[in-house]
């Protein structure tokens, strides 16, 4: 294996397995209250969806009609989403905190590896979120992906992640010189929670507050992903979701390199990023 791609992997493997999982598993009590934290929306949106059987069926007749599928699907993989406009950023105040982001983006490390590493742990923690979540949904709650599209959901979801990361890279690179306060996770993480049909679908919205909905790459995401875990949707199926996805990608990731870049360039010109 060439040199260049074992120190990758060697790097990857320091960033995920050390300083990701194994710092997150060494506290045990947070670890029970991250769980917990996990499991808790899915039952009391459950226990909503009961009282109000049948109030929103309609709208969910597309994807099967059940309230609690649709609300299980939603919860596990909005987390992803949700990582892609914090992880970067927290990762960033939290490097700050402990004065060490000076040194790390200062290191042969390349800036683009930097946040591959960080996006892989958040990637591993999330999918140890959804396995969670959905393993309640099928083996307590009675959800059903017995007609699933496996390939056609990952490809939703790798998509759903990137068209949102060009947004986390904005956020952190506001955050590397504004220290505190990120203006860009908050608005998009709020918003993207009570618009893009995370735990009730679009079309009890207002009309014109769907519209806004429509700006909003978690919307197409949640659609994608539930046609294919709940309706068997295929890639090809899906292509109108994932074109849409990749039109958001072609714009919010060039732009949040530009933006992460120019902001870690002016705090080392400010000589502010060991500051906090």
């Amino acid at each position: 294996m060439p040199l260049r791609i074992r120190t990758f992997f060697e790097k990857l493997y320091v960033f995920v397995a050390i300083r990701g999982f194994e710092v997150w598993i060494s506290y045990k009590t947070q670890v029970v209250f991250t769980v917990l934290g996990w499991l808790l929306p899915v039952f009391s949106y459950y226990f909503i969806g009961v009282m109000y059987k049948g109030a929103v069926a309609p709208a969910l007749q597309q994807y099967g009609g059940s309230y609690v599928d649709f609300m299980v699907v939603g919860v596990a993989f909005q987390g992803y989403v949700s990582s892609a406009f914090t992880t970067l950023s927290s990762r960033i105040r939290n490097e700050q905190l402990m004065g060490t982001l000076e040194y790390v983006l200062m290191s042969p490390t390349r800036l683009s590896s930097f946040l591959l590493y960080n996006v892989a742990w958040a990637f591993l923690l999330n999918s140890m979120n959804a396995a969670v979540i959905l393993g309640v949904g099928v083996f307590v709650l009675g959800v059903s992906f017995s007609h699933a599209d496996i390939l056609g959901a990952v490809i939703a979801l790798l998509l759903a992640i990137l068209s949102n990361m060009g947004l986390g890279m904005i956020s952190a690179g506001v955050i590397m010189i504004t220290k505190q306060g990120d203006p860009i996770s908050f608005f998009f993480n709020a918003v993207s929670n009570l618009l893009s049909g995370v735990f009730f679908p679009i079309a009890v919205l207002p009309y014109w507050l769907r519209l806004f909905s429509y700006i909003l790459p978690l919307t197409w995401s949640l659609q994608a992903i539930r046609l294919a875990l709940l309706k068997g949707y295929g890639v090809l199926a899906l292509a109108h979701y994932e074109l849409i996805l990749l039109g958001f990608t072609a714009v919010t990731l060039p732009l949040g390199l530009l933006a992460f870049s120019m902001g870690f360039k002016q705090a080392r010109k400010e000589g502010s990023l060991s500051q906090y």
